[in-house]
């Protein structure tokens, strides 16, 4: 991985430790994820591609809100799990 990649992959990383901290709430960490997954322009090797882009599947899978929500939706609790599942592999990468 270039230097590039592991700046931007670190980025990512900081994001989800800010959810999983509680420095930022769920409805704030949705924003940003999508954002910044939508508008990356890095390419990243494959098996980090994968892991962000499941994380940005359970993002756009989350609503705050249970009337609205899916069936197979995630919760705050279900997206807070994703993003640990996600740090989690990212550091084994």
């Amino acid at each position: 991985m270039t230097d590039e990649q592991k700046k931007c992959v670190e980025s990512y990383a900081a994001l989800l430790a800010e959810f999983i901290s509680g420095k930022i709430d769920a409805a704030t960490f949705e924003r940003s994820y999508l954002h910044k997954f939508k508008n990356e322009s890095m390419q990243l090797p494959q098996h980090v591609f994968e892991e962000l882009d499941r994380m940005f599947g359970d993002v756009d899978a989350y609503s705050s809100d249970p009337l609205i929500r899916s069936a197979d939706g995630l919760d705050d609790e279900g997206l807070l799990a994703s993003a640990k599942r996600t740090v989690a592999a990212l550091k084994v990468l």
